[in-house]
């Protein structure tokens, strides 16, 4: 091998080896600005959701017969949090997620989740029971 060639053979391997540390830099930094991202939706999914666990957890200090309202009222607090963090998911992770968002959503009404003062406190964990669904979905895996 000449001078020449083996200059002309430096320079492409630094070439090749320079483009495959551009591509690996640029797919890391992609997929961690998309954990990121899904970071921020998964927290203000977890923001969305908050002030209305609260009041589940500590219903004492609210009448039983405002809870649905409160959770009806929140409604669309609450689905626009969902919306945004569904861009996020995976397609295994959408369909699983879009089943535990249905239990929730099922009841568009809200009356249903507190239905008697005698059977409040079942009714009440349902509804803590189904946010902290959704809401696992943010976790890191």
């Amino acid at each position: 091998m000449t001078d020449t060639q083996a200059i002309i053979l430096a320079a492409v391997i630094g070439l090749v080896g320079g483009a495959i540390g551009i591509i690996g830099t640029y797919i890391g930094s992609v997929k961690l600005a998309r954990i990121n991202n899904k970071s921020l939706a998964g927290f203000r999914l977890r923001e969305a959701f908050a002030p209305e666990l609260i009041i589940l957890q500590h219903p004492e200090e609210r009448g039983i017969a405002e809870i649905p309202y409160i959770l009806k009222t929140a409604f669309g607090k609450h689905q626009m949090a969902v919306n945004e963090f569904r861009f996020f998911l995976t397609d295994n992770e959408l369909t699983s997620f879009n089943n535990v968002w249905e239990e929730y959503d099922d009841y568009t009404d809200f009356n249903k989740y507190i239905v008697l003062p005698t059977t409040a406190k079942e009714d009440i964990q349902k509804a803590i029971n189904r946010i902290e669904a959704i809401l696992d979905f943010t976790k890191d895996k």
